[in-house]
């Protein structure tokens, strides 16, 4: 998997920046804890002040001095380091090397973030994660479990080298329960010299109270990051050339509530008054309005041409100028840009080449939602164009995202074809399946063949990620049996001969076939199994002819499916149909429909139960046909 440099370097620090010293400060705490979790809703300078801390340490190199000092400097500057550990305060004879990951929507897949979280930690520890990723894109996975442990047991190999810490920005747009797991397992065996940093704009879905219970967890958030009065009076120092006065300040710190995105919003209004003291008594301060002042106070004052840039652009996460010219045809997009960037127009270079840049999120949303209100015809225009220049620069997974956004389903369907084997070999079954999932019916029923494959890869995944805990539990499942099957014969050989023990109740004939007919059940699931593990061609075989018999119990789901009433009433009746009619072959069946029900129910119906959304739309899509006793084609 191809990953963006610009998603793995720290994000660089402006010009107008305003050292935040207390923050800087409770932000060293972060190498006494295991994680730090800045939670916070969107323009608070979460990363800003993240990158602030990290060009920090990488200003303090102690190694440098500790190596140049003589010995009584030396344990002087040991004895510094005990006291500054004694409060808490960052002290490391070696200073820390700093990883940086940049998370983005297409991240919201195990595999594709733990390669991006290893490539973030290779960065700053080149020999470790080799064989974890060689793991992970491997055809046969082993469990994520396993492949973290590799990496954790590597990790924790390098403990003379310096503390390591991983900064995780954006991390809101994770939602998978598969990763945030993944995430719990890894902090809670981390080595001590690895500490992780998550920014969020939402408290993720991790054992915070846990961690916080054993001092563990650090903590910055709203009330932490605000900016006090001082900070917000050098911050329009710099911005404005020139102070304001400082009942101004405390006027518009109140009204902002310290939000920097709202002052920063304040400071590009007043750029274009006379009379500023006026405008900051005329300045209200809900972060609504603010946002209305981007239109109003902002856009509005821009030149028409840049006005129609920042429109044209808006749909675009990144910016360079060669992808800027194929939304705007306009080949002076590299000047603008850095004209942009010089205006504090809340667009910022992602490298120190500014080839790439991004918007800042709340302007770019607001941008979006003046084009969707003026001209939400050219919204699909521009995505459709977006998705034209990444698909010619071979960059799939963003050119399928605009092309869904677009509605060019027809292309988005092409280009999953002709990236779903890449992403199916490094383990990204979860991605590929969320794009067929935008797909309406009829490009689904087009590409019927990718979207069952999808599905079958999709399962796979799922199965190869439960190996261990199968294994488990099948060695219980199969102890049960062993016990049951004792059972049996102490119940024939009390039938066989009166000299054994007769304080054995004796069992009813009925529950000895139930038993009987439960074991086989089990144990043709434990073969089904293992055959498809082994890749068994000749026994699969058979069990696809046997499946036939079971052509009866998908008719009636179709023809419950395809049956009147609401959609809820559907439902429900396609459960009666799975529960009265696997009762009906479990118990009543001829043998041949019961060994096949027994191998195929009891593992079909969770993933049906689980997806059954997704099926049903395959069901019309490929618009199923009941079969007839006659035999008509499904």
């Amino acid at each position: 998997m191809l990953l963006l440099a610009t998603k793995l370097a720290t994000p660089r620090v402006g010009a107008t920046l305003v050292v935040r010293e207390r923050l800087l400060s409770d932000l060293d705490g972060a190498l006494a804890h295991r994680l730090t979790l800045l939670s916070a809703t969107a323009g608070w300078g979460k990363t800003t002040l993240l990158s602030a801390w990290a060009a920090s340490l990488e200003a303090r190199d102690l190694r440098r001095e500790a190596s140049a000092a003589g010995p009584d400097l030396r344990n002087d500057l040991n004895r510094t380091a005990v006291q500054a550990s004694s409060r808490g305060a960052l002290w490391a004879p070696l200073a820390p090397t700093v990883a940086w990951l940049s998370l983005d929507e297409l991240d919201n897949d195990p595999t594709r973030f733990w390669i991006a979280f290893i490539a973030a930690l290779r960065r700053s520890v080149p020999d470790v994660g080799a064989l974890a990723l060689a793991m992970l894109q491997s055809p046969e996975r082993a469990p994520l479990s396993a492949i973290l442990s590799v990496l954790l047991n590597e990790l924790a190999a390098t403990t003379e080298a310096a503390p390591i810490v991983l900064i995780l920005d954006d991390y809101h747009l994770i939602d998978d329960r598969a990763i945030h797991e993944a995430v719990s397992f890894f902090l809670e065996h981390l080595p001590d010299h690895l500490h992780l940093l998550l920014a969020s704009r939402v408290d993720p879905d991790l054992p915070l109270s846990r961690w916080r219970v054993r001092g563990e967890l650090l903590e910055l958030r709203a009330a932490e990051l605000r900016f006090t009065e001082a900070e917000a009076s050098s911050f329009f120092t710099q911005t404005l050339g020139e102070g304001l006065a400082e009942a101004d300040v405390r006027l518009l710190s109140q009204r902002t509530e310290g939000w920097i995105a709202g002052l920063q919003l304040a400071a590009l209004a007043m750029r274009q008054r006379a009379d500023r003291a006026a405008f900051v008594q005329s300045f209200t301060g809900s972060h609504r309005y603010l946002l209305d002042y981007i239109q109003e106070e902002i856009l509005q004052r821009q030149e028409l041409w840049v006005q129609r840039f920042l429109l044209q652009t808006a749909v675009l996460r990144r910016l360079n100028a060669a992808l800027c010219a194929a939304r705007t045809e306009d080949a002076t997009n590299q000047a603008l840009l850095e004209m942009l960037e010089r205006h504090n127009l809340f667009v910022v270079p992602l490298d120190d080449e500014r080839q790439w840049y991004r918007m800042h999120e709340l302007f770019r949303e607001v941008l979006l939602a003046r084009l969707q209100a003026t001209e939400p015809e050219l919204v699909p225009v521009l995505h459709q164009r977006a998705a034209h220049w990444y698909a010619a620069h071979d960059e799939l997974p963003e050119a399928i995202t605009h092309a869904l956004a677009a509605r060019d389903f027809a292309s988005a369907a092409s280009l999953i074809e002709r990236t779903a084997e890449r992403l199916w070999l490094s383990g990204e079954a979860q991605t590929v399946q969320s794009w067929i999932g935008a797909l309406p019916d009829d490009v689904v029923r087009q590409h019927a063949r990718l979207a069952l494959t999808a599905a079958l890869r999709l399962l796979e995944s799922l199965h190869s990620t439960v190996r261990e805990a199968y294994a488990r539990a099948q060695a219980q499942v199969e102890q049960t049996i062993a016990r049951l099957e004792i059972v049996l014969q102490r119940q024939q050989e009390s039938t066989a001969s009166p000299d054994v023990d007769e304080t054995l109740l004796a069992l009813p004939d009925a529950e000895v076939a139930v038993m009987e007919r439960r074991i086989r059940l089990l144990r043709a699931l434990i073969a089904a199994r293992a055959s498809l593990i082994r890749g068994d061609a000749t026994r699969m075989r058979l069990l696809a002819q046997e499946t036939e018999a079971l052509i009866g119990t998908f008719r009636d789901m179709v023809a419950a499916y395809r049956g009147e009433g609401t959609a809820t009433q559907r439902f429900a009746a396609i459960d009666q149909v799975i529960g009265t009619r696997s009762d009906t072959l479990l118990e009543q069946g001829e043998a041949h429909i019961v060994n096949t029900a027994n191998t195929y129910l009891p593992f079909l119906w969770p993933y049906f139960r689980s997806h059954r959304a997704t099926l049903f739309r395959l069901l019309h899509a490929l618009n199923l046909q009941a079969t007839t006793a006659e035999g008509d084609q499904v």
